[in-house]
């Protein structure tokens, strides 16, 4: 029996990449509903076959037998097949994990599930722990991977794909879109959160920080307003992703409808060691009036 080493996976070369990397912070978490679980061939192969995402995956401590062999405790890492690319999957059970199904269902964020996804969460029996060994300098073909094998082992298990840093949990057919011409679709990787402040709402993404990147916010929006503060904190958020950083006495929009960017996260309890940017008017105007004709124009 040979113990692989990860470092045999890597390939390192000197490309250049959008300005930014993935943070430390950043992991999926599989919740595995059925056993036994898929062998990694069955997740990960050269040939896709079967539905397979498209790389190499091999035990940390094993033969090649074990290729075939349902996944169980331990290790495995899982390579893109230019080996730009490194993940290391964690299979531990629940209860090492420290997770209480029953606990979380009866929680406020578990209210948002559809009944399918309670029912997988209930059922949650492995958890498979996705982080990144190494990356690709251009970020976005390691993050969709990770995305792929997150869903194909959900798909093969009943379970979950759960994004602690954007706080939701998917079902498979949930994770990814279809690829757009940027080569990525950032509401796969960043999501938009709100919360009641009286008759409006507090309007914020999160994501951005899985690159080391400030969150934005949006505050004080009316309902009827929510849909286009979203799409507006997106498209800033796409554009950052694209390479266009943006700071604090930036503005955006247009002639008629134009925003300034300004620090953000005074709510300390949600943001502590987080930086955030917080979208406002440019003018001393009301920030939902200048929201619904940016709305109009776009």
């Amino acid at each position: 029996m040979r113990k692989t080493k990860i470092s045999e996976l890597l390939k390192f070369k000197g490309e250049k990449g959008p300005g930014y990397d993935i943070s430390p912070q950043f992991y999926l978490s599989v919740m595995a509903a059925q056993m036994p679980l898929p062998s990694i061939r069955s997740v990960v192969n050269p040939k896709g076959e079967g539905g397979a995402v498209l790389g190499f995956g091999v035990p940390m401590a094993g033969d090649k037998e074990d290729l075939d062999r349902p996944m169980e405790r331990g290790t495995y890492a899982i390579a893109s097949l230019d080996r730009k690319t490194v993940i290391r999957g964690l299979v531990i059970s629940k209860e090492e994990a420290g997770f209480d199904p029953r606990g979380f269902l009866q929680s406020e964020l578990a209210l948002t599930l559809s009944e399918d996804a309670r029912a997988r969460m209930s059922a949650t029996w492995t958890l498979i722990q996705l982080t990144f060994e190494s990356y690709d300098p251009k970020v976005h073909p390691a993050v969709r991977m990770m995305y792929e094998v997150g869903a194909r082992v959900a798909d093969l298990t009943g379970g979950l794909v759960a994004d602690p840093v954007s706080q939701v949990y998917l079902l498979p057919n949930q994770v990814l879109s279809p690829i757009g011409p940027e080569g990525f679709a950032i509401q796969d990787f960043v999501k938009v959160q709100s919360v009641a402040k009286g008759e409006q709402w507090g309007m914020y993404t999160l994501g951005m920080q899985k690159f080391g990147l400030p969150e934005f916010e949006v505050m004080e929006v009316e309902e009827g307003l929510s849909q286009a503060a979203a799409r507006l904190m997106l498209g800033l958020g796409q554009g950052v992703l694209k390479g266009k950083r943006l700071n604090a006495g930036d503005s955006v929009g247009s002639k008629t409808a134009a925003f300034r960017i300004a620090e953000g996260g005074f709510d300390r309890a949600r943001w502590e060691g987080v930086q955030v940017l917080e979208v406002i008017p440019e003018q001393n105007e009301e920030i939902n009036a200048v929201l619904a004709r940016w709305e109009s124009e776009n």
